[in-house]
């Protein structure tokens, strides 16, 4: 429940904001600083307060335990730039028209950034990754933007090659010591977006994060280089290797939650004002589910999908509250604009909901079942993938309460004449679409696929995802990939 005072600071205009400003200096502005804290590659049930994972987070439990936690959010794409692109716009991919990791965001968009820095805010960003940077247009409405580059300078953060036991200043680290910089060089009140990258693929924390494998015997980075190409042959398991090494690279990937969470704390101990805090991710990571394994981007299960999602404001949002109807990071944006009461432009068209009378307690929880939710893949960049052809058409997806729906497509050529050989039909091809159908209450993890049990329930949700789908198959990228986005995209694993 928001207390009585922090209703009557929100209902301050802004106008006398500005006059309590001039008159007061820092701290006259009641309103609350705002930090939108992300951390890259993040699955929830690795956390401590999901009950499921092996991680030690201390720090994101004492959010969940303070905050309200929405335990079944999702990303619409499991991708960084086109999932960030989502949360800063409240729209879909093929409205806001990022769909390649790496592309940018149109200067038109209206973003979270700039609703805050219309609205008084002062507003500043600190990203690890290089694919969700001012480059690609997520800088909109920030006022200050410090990008990998900067950090990787200023903090001696060393990049490439896994150094086994070596300590070394890991990005993290980095990346709260320049968001305290800011922190403590800007006026009141803030937007603070935090973005964290250390769980990505190549799992290796600094010591003595990374001291849950024993280095002489874990081989796996140095095995992996014996076969080409070498992140097909990671990433979809063709020589055993990475079932192998599951249970060490499980392992690391824990230890380099419990190294973000770590800093996460450190960040969260330099409030020195009210604080509402949005803690998520832009996708999840594949373990090893449906033989996908150490990445997110090419298919839409939930291991790549499901992100965590806490709103933490104390005194002012329910404590200790879970929320199990399925949201989306589309809802981040209206929510924050309505919980703080600031106004959009008009003709603003979200595709995301408001949730804040659902974290006032005003409202009770919403319905699992009335929201549809819809979700695409990446683009298929690996040559060697078994499971989708380079460069073909996304994987989609359509949720419905219990149930998801997953479109597969497939291209098949189609045979020719010996005479029509050497023209253009020869490129000919037909699609061909195969779907899986899952319960998520009986079956989170997505083993059963109840397709052929469930027609009727198929029929269904196959009309709702070609309607939405036909958007983005319309725009789906043709243009070649810049070199300079090249470079970012083979360091980070996605190229060869």
């Amino acid at each position: 429940m928001i207390r009585s005072t922090a209703a009557r600071r929100l209902s301050i205009g802004l106008g006398a904001w500005l006059v309590l400003a001039a008159c007061g200096g820092e701290g006259a502005d009641p309103r609350p600083d705002v930090w939108l804290v992300s951390v890259d590659t993040l699955r929830p049930d690795r956390l401590g307060f999901s009950g499921q994972g092996g991680a030690s987070t201390p720090h994101m439990d004492r959010l969940a335990r303070e905050g309200v936690v929405f335990t079944d959010a999702q990303t619409p794409i499991p991708r960084t730039t086109q999932s960030l692109a989502s949360l800063f716009t409240a729209k879909y991919p093929a409205e806001h028209g990022v769909l390649r990791i790496g592309d940018s965001l149109a200067t038109g968009a209206f973003t979270l950034a700039e609703l805050f820095r219309d609205a008084g805010y002062w507003t500043g960003a600190v990203s690890a990754n290089a694919v969700a940077s001012p480059v690609q247009g997520l800088g909109q409405g920030f006022r200050v933007f410090s990008d990998s580059k900067m950090l990787r300078k200023r903090y001696g953060v060393r990049s490439g090659g896994i150094r086994g036991a070596v300590p070394e200043v890991g990005m993290a680290e980095a990346v709260t010591r320049e968001a305290q910089r800011l922190l403590a060089s800007s006026p009141a009140p803030r937007l603070l977006w935090v973005h964290y990258m250390d769980p990505h693929f190549m799992y290796n924390p600094p010591a003595p994060y990374n001291q849950v494998v024993d280095w002489s015997r874990f081989h796996f980075y140095r095995d992996r280089l014996r076969h080409r190409p070498v992140q097909a042959s990671t990433f979809f398991d063709l020589h055993g290797l990475s079932k192998r090494d599951l249970p060490s690279l499980s392992a690391l990937y824990d230890a380099e939650i419990s190294y973000v969470d770590h800093w996460i704390g450190r960040l969260l101990s330099a409030a020195r004002r009210e604080t509402l805090v949005v803690f998520t991710s832009d996708h999840g990571e594949s373990l090893g589910e449906h033989g996908y394994y150490f990445e997110h981007g090419d298919l839409v299960y939930q291991a790549s999908m499901a992100i965590p999602l806490i709103f933490w404001w104390p005194g002012s949002v329910a404590a200790g509250v879970r929320i199990e109807a399925p949201v989306s990071s589309l809802d981040i944006l209206p929510t924050l604009s309505g919980l703080l009461e600031l106004s959009p432009p008009d003709g603003s068209d979200f595709a995301g909901a408001d949730l804040s009378p659902y974290l006032r307690g005003a409202s009770p929880a919403p319905p699992s079942g009335d929201r549809v939710h819809f979700g695409m893949s990446g683009e298929a960049l690996l040559e060697g993938n078994p499971l989708r052809e380079k460069g073909g058409p996304p994987w989609t997806m359509v949720r419905r309460g219990r149930w998801k729906l997953i479109r597969i497509p497939r291209s098949i050529r189609i045979p020719q004449t010996e005479n029509q050989r050497g023209g253009e039909n020869e490129r000919a091809f037909m699609s061909a679409v195969r779907f899986e159908l899952y319960d998520l209450d009986s079956d989170p993890n997505e083993v059963a696929n109840r397709a052929s049990d469930e027609p009727e329930i198929v029929v269904d949700l196959a009309r709702l995802l070609n309607r939405w789908s036909r958007d983005a198959s319309a725009q789906e990228p043709t243009s070649e990939i810049a070199p300079d986005l090249e470079a970012e995209l083979r360091a980070l694993g996605y190229l060869e």
